[in-house]
């Protein structure tokens, strides 16, 4: 019998909006809900689309609406059809809901920081993949 060991992680985030902290612990949750100890991405994503009124919803063009413009809601209006998108589109879309610097008053305005830790036996290996990402 091969027994796994485990690896063990933390992160934190300085300057995180009330949104991200929302969507993180709805994600925490249907993490729980499935039996996972961990969170990743996959129950991020699930957080983020199920929700009452997502970002992506209010953005989501609407058939016979106006093109993805950033910044800009597509008349929205939840009982109209929504156009369908390709993935292209669709990456075109979330980068559109992101606000222009300066035009979220009420939000965090130091730097954003993202550290963690990370120990276990393939540590090194996890914290060189992440590094590649900083």
């Amino acid at each position: 019998m091969t027994s796994l060991e485990n690896h063990e992680t933390s992160v934190t985030v300085t300057s995180a909006a009330i949104g991200l902290i929302g969507t993180l612990q709805h994600a925490a949750r249907i993490a729980a809900e499935r039996g996972h100890g961990y969170v990743g991405t996959e129950h991020i994503l699930a957080a983020l689309f199920d929700a009452p009124l997502t970002p992506l919803e209010v953005f989501w063009p609407r058939i016979d609406g106006e093109p993805i413009q950033r910044g800009v809601i597509n008349d929205f209006d939840s009982s109209a059809p929504q156009q369908p998108l390709t993935y292209s589109e669709v990456q075109e879309l979330v980068k559109a809901v992101i606000p222009e610097p300066g035009s979220a008053p009420g939000l965090p305005t130091r730097p954003v920081t993202v550290t963690y830790d990370v120990s276990g036996p393939k540590a090194d290996e996890f914290k060189a993949m992440l590094d590649r990402f900083g």
